[in-house]
């Protein structure tokens, strides 16, 4: 069952899923909204390398299957 606040009460300090900490979150009509947060849209540096690794993989494993069929229907 949801918690609901009195009318004054404008945020609270709450844990959030996104942020993986307690940051504000907004209440409006008594009920708790969405996290005061400010998040970053797209992929860090990081998660884009390691796309961009898994992508580059990918291709190599498609180009090595392609070559070890290209003569199997010859025997």
């Amino acid at each position: 069952m949801t918690q609901h606040y009195q009318k004054n009460v404008t945020a609270i300090r709450k844990f959030c899923n996104h942020c993986n900490r307690l940051t504000m979150h907004r209440v409006s009509d008594r009920r708790v909204g969405s996290c005061m947060e400010i998040h970053a849209d797209g992929l860090s540096k990081k998660q884009e390398a390691k796309l961009r690794q898994e992508i580059k993989q990918f291709e190599l494993d498609k180009r090595n299957e392609k070559q070890n069929n290209l003569f199997e229907g010859d025997v």
